[in-house]
């Protein structure tokens, strides 16, 4: 019976320590679970940080591109007329865009949304004064 007692109390034992061994196991189960869920968050994280730099950079882009096509355009509208006065002697007189390619030119600025309603009848008013 001593033996019979011996062997209930080890058999209690080697459960008592493989629930705990069990317990134990899900509990890291658990950790590697949030560790992993933590990790997604911070990439998403980062990922969205990513996104939000390249569309900044997109927009500055395009805003240079708009400048840099603005003021080739009026660079063509107004022909001759934005050289200096020593530079317009020095080289041969190019012939200047006739008053209708000017205000088409500018037409097209504004259809573009570069400059405005304003800017657009001014310089027309502006072109038109000179014929």
């Amino acid at each position: 019976m001593a033996d019979s007692i011996g062997s209930i109390g080890e058999s209690m034992a080697t459960g008592a320590t493989a629930h705990a061994e069990a317990s134990k196991h899900r509990t890291d189960s658990k950790e590697r679970q949030a560790q992993a869920k933590l990790d997604v968050t911070k990439q998403l994280m980062q990922d969205r940080k990513d996104d939000k730099r390249e569309q900044r950079e997109h927009e500055l882009r395009m805003e240079q591109a708009r400048s840099a096509a603005q003021a080739e355009l009026l660079k063509a509208v107004m022909g001759s007329k934005q050289q200096p006065p020593a530079a317009q002697s020095a080289s041969a007189a190019p012939e200047q865009p006739s008053p209708g390619t000017r205000i088409e030119k500018l037409k097209s600025l504004l259809n573009r949304g570069l400059i405005s309603e304003e800017e657009f009848n001014s310089k027309k008013v502006s072109i038109l004064a000179e014929c």
